[in-house]
């Protein structure tokens, strides 16, 4: 997920709609309140609200936190949120970029079985340039994660070697989606 530009739609327009109906047919999405229980830990929203159920009832509901990036596209990020005993929703994970309240979408199809499930998008502009933007996004993270695990420190002049020409390359095609008319 590209984190820093992504953040909660402000409303269920047509795009939302349609890309909901291809993640989870017949489902609406609904805004879910943020919650964080002290002791959860960030991204980790099974075991937090497996956790949670244990410890007040309710039940694990799966699905898809939506967020958005203006004029470039729209993200599904597999999620679950805790169902209270008397029915509502409430999101106990804490974020690493605070949000409140989420975008849910309910996915009775799926369960999370331990197993990574990719990011789902949806284009909200020239399709081959909304295409090339997201690689882009998904090079930087790979690159960024190769140098974590290789050691190196942020700063690292090797960072700015690999990464800038990527990132320019980033802002410039952001830049001509977000001024399209």
């Amino acid at each position: 997920m590209s984190a820093s530009r992504l953040h909660t739609p402000s409303k269920t327009d047509k795009n939302v709609l349609a890309f909901s109906e291809r993640l989870s047919p017949g489902q609406k999405p609904f805004f879910v309140d943020v919650r964080p229980e002290n002791g959860f830990e960030p991204v980790q929203c099974f075991p937090n609200v497996a956790e949670k159920v244990r410890r007040s009832g309710g039940k694990i509901v799966y699905g898809w936190e939506i967020s958005l990036e203006p004029k470039i596209h729209l993200e599904a990020q597999f999620h679950a949120v805790w169902q209270s005993p008397d029915g509502r929703f409430v999101d106990v994970t804490p974020q690493l970029i605070p949000q409140d309240p989420i975008l849910f979408l309910i996915d009775d199809r799926r369960t999370y079985t331990g197993t990574l499930v990719p990011d789902e998008r949806f284009s909200l502009g020239d399709v081959k340039l909304v295409s090339r933007y997201l690689d882009l996004v998904d090079e930087r993270m790979s690159i960024l994660q190769q140098m974590q695990l290789a050691g190196f420190e942020r700063g690292h002049p090797l960072y700015a070697q690999r990464l800038l020409p990527i990132q320019a390359e980033i802002e410039s095609i952001r830049e001509r989606l977000q001024n399209a008319t």
